[in-house]
């Protein structure tokens, strides 16, 4: 492990390091416009707020990933979540 690298825990014997490299992995990542007003209800607390693309309107991002080749091993992950920045941050902060 160089001086860079920060170990996280272990899953399954695996000693989990980030940064990690991934070496091979096939993903796809889809943008969705929704409320603004209902994405901010779904983030926790109030140190973060969704950016909004439109007025009224923020995006919802589901990425798919097909981890193939890198140091965890073989797996699928999907993520969901929503473009957000610090509560008060400027525009371009995103």
């Amino acid at each position: 492990m160089s001086s860079t690298e920060t170990v996280w825990g272990e899953i399954q014997g695996r000693t989990i390091t980030f940064p990690m490299e991934v070496a091979e992995l096939n993903a796809a990542t889809l943008l969705f416009s929704v409320p603004a007003e209902a994405a901010a209800r779904l983030l926790p607390g109030d140190a973060f707020e969704v950016v909004e693309v439109a007025p009224g309107t923020a995006q919802l991002v589901v990425a798919a990933v097909d981890y193939v080749r890198n140091p965890w091993g073989d797996y699928d992950e999907v993520n969901l979540g929503f473009l957000a920045r610090p509560a008060g941050a400027p525009a371009d902060v995103v």
